[in-house]
Parts: C-alpha cells; sequence; structure tokens
C-alpha cells in the first residue's frame, strides 16, 4: 500500500471534484487527515475528501466520515489561538479582581478616617461645650453671691442693724442668727513625701554597684474634716454638723 501511494505521488495524475473542478497533470504531495495537496504548474492546491469521489477517497485510504471528523477537528493554531485568549482572559480577571481590591481597601481607609474625623469633631464639641456650660455656671454663681453680699450689705446701711434668719441651733437670750448656709470645713494638714533618687553605678545592663538616696519633703494639702451648716449669730460663728447636731467648738 505504501509503495502504492508512494508511486501516486510520483506520477502526474488528473483529478476531477464533486461539482467539476477539474486539477490536470498534478501529482499528490502529502496525504492529511482531511485531504489531499497536490502539486502542479499552478503551485500547491489542497481538496478535501469531502470533495472528491468515493473511489478517489478509497484510492488514499481515507473514509468521507474520518474526513469529516478530522476537518471538525481544532488545528493547532486554533487551540495555540484558544489558549492565549483564555490566559488573556485570566489576566484580565486577576487585574480586575486586584483593582477592585485595592479600590475597597482605599474606601475602607477612608471611611475609617472619616469616622475618626468625626468622632474626634464630636468629642472636642462636647468637651468645648461642658467647659462653656461650666464656665457659665461659674460666672453665674459668682454673680449671684456677689448680688446676695451687696443687698445683704445694702440693707445693713438701710436698716442700720443686722437681718434676722431662722437656725436649728439652739441661741443664748438675747442671741440673733443674721446667716445660715450650709458648707463645709476644710483645714490644712502637713503631708509628707518621700522622694528617692539612685546613687548607683550602672557597670552592665541591669547591674548596678551602689543604692538610693533619698528624702522626705511635707507638703500643705487641704483636708476635708466635716459638712454642715455655718452659722453667724450676734455673738459668734458656729458650725452644725449634718445632723443639725451643735458642735461644741465655737470661732470667735
Amino acid at each position: 500500500m505504501l509503495a502504492a501511494v508512494s508511486a501516486s505521488f510520483a506520477l502526474a495524475d488528473d483529478f476531477k471534484t464533486i461539482d467539476g473542478k477539474e486539477y490536470k497533470n498534478v501529482t499528490v504531495s502529502r496525504v492529511e487527515a482531511d485531504g489531499i495537496l497536490l502539486r502542479g504548474k499552478t503551485g500547491v492546491s489542497k481538496v478535501y475528501f469531502s470533495e472528491l469521489p468515493k473511489d478517489v477517497q478509497e484510492r488514499f485510504c481515507s473514509k468521507p466520515a474520518q474526513a469529516a471528523t478530522a476537518a471538525e477537528q481544532p488545528k493547532p493554531a486554533q487551540i495555540a489561538q484558544s489558549n492565549a485568549e483564555t490566559r488573556r482572559a485570566d489576566e484580565r480577571r486577576r487585574q480586575e479582581e486586584a483593582r477592585f481590591a485595592r479600590e475597597n481597601s482605599n474606601s475602607s481607609i477612608g471611611i475609617l478616617f472619616a469616622t475618626i474625623l468625626v468622632i474626634a469633631i464630636l468629642v472636642t464639641g462636647i468637651i468645648a461645650t461642658v467647659a462653656v456650660v461650666n464656665a457659665k455656671k461659674r460666672r453665674e454663681k459668682r454673680a449671684l453671691l456677689v448680688k446676695q453680699a451687696q443687698e445683704f450689705i445694702d440693707g445693713v446701711k438701710q436698716k442700720l442693724t443686722l437681718p434676722v434668719v431662722s437656725t436649728d441651733i439652739m441661741l443664748k437670750p438675747g442671741e440673733n442668727a443674721v446667716y445660715s448656709s450650709p458648707s463645709v470645713l476644710y483645714e490644712t494638714r502637713a503631708v509628707r513625701e518621700y522622694h528617692a533618687v539612685h546613687s548607683g553605678v550602672r557597670v552592665a545592663k541591669g547591674v548596678y554597684i551602689g543604692g538610693t538616696s533619698g528624702r522626705s519633703l511635707s507638703t500643705q494639702q487641704w483636708a476635708k474634716l466635716d459638712t454642715g451648716c455655718l452659722t453667724i449669730t450676734t455673738n459668734g460663728w458656729y458650725l452644725s454638723a449634718r445632723k443639725r447636731k451643735e458642735l461644741s467648738r465655737l470661732i470667735k
């Protein structure tokens, strides 16, 4: 069979397709899965088995069904092109995913920064508002105390006598209360604090030679002693306890 095919390749022959096209004085240069290559004076032409008569197909050991199947199979160039397109599509998908991740990351950072900024602004606003309110309350309280003191002084000047107020403490005969208000008693107390100073020499990491020396310092600090009601009478000052029991201490 191979000898016959080789001989047919070497000898010139005429071929006529089913639709009437003729190839004269040509030689078969190669038999492929789906057809044959014909070489002639005009060049090389490929004729598919589906275009040739049945006897020519059988002559070159090919069947129409096999030829059709071979024709339908993808060519190496088509496979390579398909693989390249698949790789490009995968690359585009990876780039899109990376871009989407970057955008989400930037968006998250922006949202976090905006949230922190808003919280900082709100906290600053609250602190400023509280400070303003407290300052306003202090000014109002100071103004009220000054007003009450001025009214007290004006009343004393007009009546040339001290006003009499009610009180829960027991007064002596002929003694009148002229002022009574809740108050807190404070007194300065000496507080000693020890300040130590290391006087050693460092010879290695974590290793020192020597010791520590220090001194005790005494500072004066306000100490809360009691709460109660401060009452001023014509005979002196009284400080009653919270339960309105009269204290034995009298400040004159």
